[in-house]
């Protein structure tokens, strides 16, 4: 069994979702137990091993195999200490949020020496 932290959770959703495939995950927050991350199915499903073999985590790869994949592909793709992962995109949801903070935080600093801008 995993113990991880709630920001260490948020930050890497997608590499514990893999292990939760392979063990538990116990998630903290303030330094107490909140959540455990388990897999619904068997070792016999999408876990660590297919992973590997498609490339999403976990395993190693070398920087050509991630500019390969990377090239013609619409998903993003971030290389990390010689690992692959697979970058989630925002949801409508969070993207209308954004940018309608934007629009405000535009408006109100349109004319001062603060510039707000927006980041992936």
């Amino acid at each position: 069994m995993l113990t991880i932290s709630s920001t260490e959770a948020q930050n890497n959703f997608g590499k514990y979702l893999l292990l939760a495939q392979e063990q538990d995950i116990i998630i903290t927050r303030n330094g107490q137990e909140v959540a455990k991350l388990t897999a619904l199915r068997d070792k016999a499903g999408f876990g660590a091993e297919s992973a590997r073999v498609s490339g999403y985590g976990l395993g190693k790869a070398t920087y050509q195999a991630f500019l390969e994949l990377s090239k013609n592909s619409a998903e993003r793709y971030e290389y990390i200490d010689g690992e692959i992962f697979l970058l989630t995109s925002p949801k409508t949801d969070h993207q209308l949020a954004l940018t309608q903070l934007f629009g405000a935080f535009h408006r109100f600093f349109d004319g001062k020496e603060c510039i707000p801008f927006v980041a992936p």
